[in-house]
């Protein structure tokens, strides 16, 4: 059977075991030969079969919005990140964080915040795969045959194996995220510029092509500084040649970006930046949950709704919201908008209980009574939680965009 290239699917069938977090103790006793092997086929399959399966031009559906983060600039992410979000393997230039080889769902959902709202937005997140990096050098340089005679490749192999099993608990609770390819590990050597940070000569031809398109002329009005400019362009001419979609470092840098196309291009290349998808109000302080997060994702027709009122919900914010405003004047906004869409659409009744059902968690009554609207809900549904059985029951028989609003309320 083909081997998919993602690190789920590739650990899998060359080790022939599942990897959840219920079966790590599964990848305990393998022995270091096993593990240099196994870098060795993780590259080979990574090479062979990446492109064809994510970049391609049938790759994707038509319109699909597929966001990419530029391995490059990995210290750049780092900083960035300092400035809300705490320090990640998924992002940035550490692929390791040493600690807890059996670390918890919950700490992996907090290393996944920084891309939670760009995976209600997009269709695939493609990050810089850093679990390859924890060990690509033992792939690239070491035999399975004498490696033992060198201290340093024996510290150089230790180390990796250890990196790899601190990343496999990572991988078993992004399981679902990764198979169903919304958190994509791209190599980086595959990267148009590699190994460079700027472009390399090779671009040149693509870098002619390269047209501005700023009809108000606000964005170029004072010019940019070379310097500046390089750190878009090289993200830009990467996503472009990749067929997929920048994000920048800076709310600025993407407005620089969204001016970039290449000549007869029909529209201009989709702009987005790390940090200000943080005007969402979707997940609050703690974020969204990695449960809940799948539970969006999961039904494409549902999540199809999601992706778009999550869209609409920013742009809404950016309009609307002043300077300064503070999150709870964005959640109230942002449930004031899910409202005005949840009564613009036809009237949907869902059940009906002649008994009142059991209460709990009282602070999801209010939730249960926005997203459904009171007129819709005879009485005593108003106050099931919808993490009950009663409740999953009704929210299971709503239309896909009513479940889709039901999901983002929830988030608030």
């Amino acid at each position: 059977m083909e081997t998919s290239p993602n690190p789920i699917d590739i650990i899998e069938k060359y080790f022939d075991a599942e990897l959840r977090p219920e079966t790590l103790g599964e990848f305990d006793g393998i022995d270091p030969e096993r593990w240099i092997d196994f870098s060795k086929h993780y590259l080979a399959a990574m090479k062979s079969g990446f492109a064809n399966a994510y970049l391609d031009a049938q790759a994707a559906p038509a319109h699909a919005v597929r966001l990419y983060f530029e391995p490059s600039i990995a210290h750049d992410w780092a900083e960035a990140l300092q400035k809300r979000f705490v320090e990640t393997p998924l992002l940035g230039y550490r692929a390791f964080l040493p600690g807890n080889p059996r670390i918890t769902r919950e700490q992996v959902s907090e290393f996944l915040n920084p891309l939670k709202k760009h995976l209600l937005l997009a269709d695939s997140v493609f990050v810089k795969d850093n679990f390859y990096y924890c060990f690509d050098m033992v792939a690239d340089t070491v035999s399975r045959n004498g490696w033992r005679a060198d201290p340093n490749v024996v510290s150089l192999v230790d180390m990796s194996i250890a990196r790899i099993r601190a990343y496999l608990p990572i991988l078993a609770e992004l399981r679902d995220l990764i198979w169903s390819n919304a958190l994509v590990f791209m190599p980086y050597y595959i990267t148009p510029t590699f190994p460079y940070a700027n472009v390399p000569a090779k671009l040149n031809g693509h870098v002619e092509r390269l047209r501005i398109v700023d009809p108000s002329g606000e964005v170029w009005k004072d010019g940019i500084p070379a310097h500046e400019f390089e750190k878009v362009l090289v993200p830009w001419l990467n996503a472009r040649l990749l067929g997929l979609d920048p994000v920048y470092l800076t709310d600025a840098m993407a407005r620089i970006g969204g001016t970039l196309s290449f000549d007869g291009d029909a529209a201009t290349s989709p702009a987005s930046d790390l940090l200000s998808v943080s005007i969402l109000p979707f997940g609050g302080a703690g974020e969204i949950d990695l449960d809940t997060l799948w539970d969006m994702r999961r039904n494409e027709s549902v999540f199809a709704h999601v992706r778009l009122l999550t869209a609409q919900c920013k742009k809404h914010l950016e309009d609307n919201l002043g300077q300064g405003a503070t999150p709870k004047a964005a959640n109230a906004l942002g449930r004031q908008f899910l409202q005005d869409h949840l009564a613009s659409l036809p009237t949907q009744k869902v059940i009906s209980f002649a008994e009142k059902p059991s209460v709990s968690l009282v602070w999801r009554t209010a939730l249960a009574v926005a997203t459904l609207g009171t007129s819709e809900i005879v009485g005593p549904l108003a106050s099931a939680v919808l993490d009950s059985s009663v409740a999953k029951a009704a929210l299971s028989r709503l239309a896909p965009e009513r479940r889709a609003i039901a999901y983002l309320n929830a988030a608030l």
